[in-house]
């Protein structure tokens, strides 16, 4: 079978689920393309975070081996924020490759109603949802969604053979936000390669033993963006409570982010009990998971969850991502308030023997969103 991707940025590096998906249908014999723009997501502070790993932002246009995966680079027409405009040659690239099945990763962009009503009829499409509900609804959005559902909806609703959401969330979010009907609608999460994730004494044993942790000492950690919106002060002001409060409690901060929140974690907490480090590669992050007890998002979801679960860490997580905390493996956050983030840890380090039981449970959970496993449930919606 022929299956092509669409989608606006395309980063293998980073390995999102994208990259993933395309891997595992290689894999499977499937004839792989992606088709994208010549550049890639501008996060904030690119070149200090990300440029070490990725390089120059802007590519050069062409067809490339990216990660094994053939990609094909376009230059847009314009870009604004997070939206790309692309010429028309990329709609043509696709017709000529001739699919059997298109993914187009980014069901609300004005892009997918041009391919909707480019493509309708002439091979099977599929639409996913990454980030739908994720964030607060502001009155631009609100504007946006509304002129979404009475133009672009219908044609996309009716191209598709299956509209995803990769959380319960987004599947929320595509029926009350967008409009979409719910028979149109399947959840697939994202998944995580469990070659790499997985527990090991050993890789405990080394992160330990290199930011001076006890072996008897209960590990938290945080991986990802170090912003407001991450709900990382009050993650900070709860830390400085906590480690007056127990003295066997240590901390693993693993990213990068806002300089002033940086500057706060670091003149607030002690030097002693906690550490932080830059992004890093997977292999070495499944280290630092498997030295931690449980891993804390005080406010929003993120892959790394599911990452940290097969490594044997509990989960502390906001309610909106408790299909994560399915599994007695964790503790949800009602309002993520400081308060609750200090009991809620608190009951994981007083109470050993349930902490270890809901370790346990992660391990066990997290092997079942292999990525081989999820991709066969992607492509049962063709």
């Amino acid at each position: 079978m022929r299956i092509a991707h669409f989608i606006k940025y395309f980063q293998p590096k980073l390995g999102y689920q994208e990259t993933y998906l395309a891997k595992e249908q290689l894999k499977d014999g499937h004839d792989v393309a992606v088709f994208t723009s010549d550049r890639l997501f501008k996060f904030k502070d690119f070149d200090k975070v990300f440029g070490e790993i990725l390089g120059d932002r802007i590519k050069c246009e062409g067809k490339f081996q990216e990660e094994g995966i053939t990609t094909y680079r376009y230059k847009p027409v314009f870009e604004m924020r997070s939206q790309v405009k692309f010429k028309n040659n990329i709609y043509k690239s696709i017709e000529k490759w001739n699919p059997d099945v298109l993914i187009v990763h980014g069901v609300s962009s004005f892009n997918a109603f041009i391919i909707s009503k480019k493509f309708k009829g002439k091979f099977k499409i599929i639409y996913d949802d990454h980030i739908g509900g994720l964030y607060e609804i502001s009155y631009f959005h609100k504007i946006y969604y509304s002129i979404y559902r009475k133009l672009f909806k219908k044609n996309i609703e009716d191209s598709a053979s299956s509209i995803i959401g990769v959380t319960k969330l987004s599947t929320g979010f595509l029926e009350q936000e967008l409009g979409f009907s719910s028979s149109k609608i399947n959840y697939v999460p994202l998944g995580i390669d469990t070659d790499i994730f997985q527990y090991k004494k050993t890789k405990s044993d080394e992160i330990r033993k290199r930011h001076s942790i006890p072996i008897d000492s209960v590990v938290g950690i945080y991986s990802g963006k170090i912003r407001a919106v991450k709900g990382i002060n009050e993650l900070i002001d709860s830390l400085n409570i906590l480690f007056k409060k127990r003295s066997n409690f240590h901390f693993l901060f693993v990213g990068d982010g806002d300089q002033n929140i940086i500057d706060r974690l670091k003149k607030t907490l002690p030097d002693d009990r906690f550490a932080l480090v830059p992004f890093m590669n997977h292999e070495e992050l499944s280290k630092y998971f498997s030295a931690a007890d449980f891993a804390i998002w005080p406010k929003m979801g993120s892959i790394s969850q599911l990452e940290a679960m097969a490594c044997q860490t509990a989960l502390v997580l906001p309610k909106i991502r408790s299909e994560r905390l399915a599994y007695s493996n964790g503790l949800a956050l009602n309002d993520s308030t400081e308060e609750e983030i200090i009991d809620k840890i608190l009951v994981l380090i007083d109470n050993p023997s349930d902490l270890e039981r809901q370790k346990k449970n992660s391990e066990d959970a997290g092997k079942k969103f292999d990525w081989e496993y999820i991709n066969k449930e992607f492509l049962k919606n063709i």
